[in-house]
C-alpha cells in the first residue's frame, strides 16, 4: 500500500489549516505514488480562472506584479486525473514565478501555491464556487 493517496490528499485538503503540510503531501504523493497522478494533458477553462484569479490577487498583495497589473500564466501544463477527479499542474507567473496546484473536482476544493522572491511560497485554497456580488470575501482575509 502506498503511503500518499489521493484519498490522503483530500483529507488533509479539507482538514488542515496549514498550507504548507497540504502543499508537502500533494508534492509527496507526486513523488512516490505515480498512479495517483497518472493522467493526460488537458484544459479546463474554469480552474485557468480559479488560478489566474487567486495568483493576481496574491500578487498584488506581495507586490510581484507592476503596478498591479493583471498577471499573465506563461507555459501553463494542467493534468487530468479523471478517475480520481483531480486535476493537477505547473506554470509561470509572467514567465517569473513558479507555482503548482491542484483541484478536486468532485470536492470543489483544492490549493495553489507561488514560490515568490527569496524562500517566500504563498499559499491559497481555491474553489469554483461563485461569490455574490455583495459579498467581501476579503473582509474576513487573514495573511497567515
Amino acid at each position: 500500500m502506498e503511503k500518499y493517496s489521493s484519498g490522503g490528499l483530500r483529507k488533509i485538503l479539507v482538514a488542515s489549516s496549514h498550507f504548507s503540510d497540504i502543499a508537502d503531501y500533494f508534492l509527496s504523493l507526486t513523488e512516490t505514488n505515480s498512479e495517483a497522478i497518472d493522467g493526460k494533458l488537458g484544459e479546463n477553462i474554469i480552474i485557468k480562472d480559479i488560478i489566474t484569479s487567486t495568483l493576481t490577487e496574491i500578487c498584488k498583495r506581495q507586490d510581484l506584479t507592476e503596478n498591479n497589473s493583471k498577471i499573465r500564466l506563461v507555459g501553463l501544463q494542467m493534468i487530468e486525473v479523471r478517475q480520481a477527479n483531480f486535476w493537477h499542474g505547473v506554470g509561470f507567473v509572467n514567465g517569473k514565478y513558479i507555482f503548482t496546484f491542484f483541484y478536486f473536482s468532485d470536492l470543489d476544493k483544492g490549493l495553489v501555491s507561488l514560490a515568490g522572491t527569496g524562500n517566500n511560497i504563498f499559499y491559497a485554497r481555491i474553489s469554483a464556487k461563485h461569490i455574490p456580488n455583495n459579498k467581501n470575501p476579503l473582509k474576513d482575509f487573514s495573511p497567515n
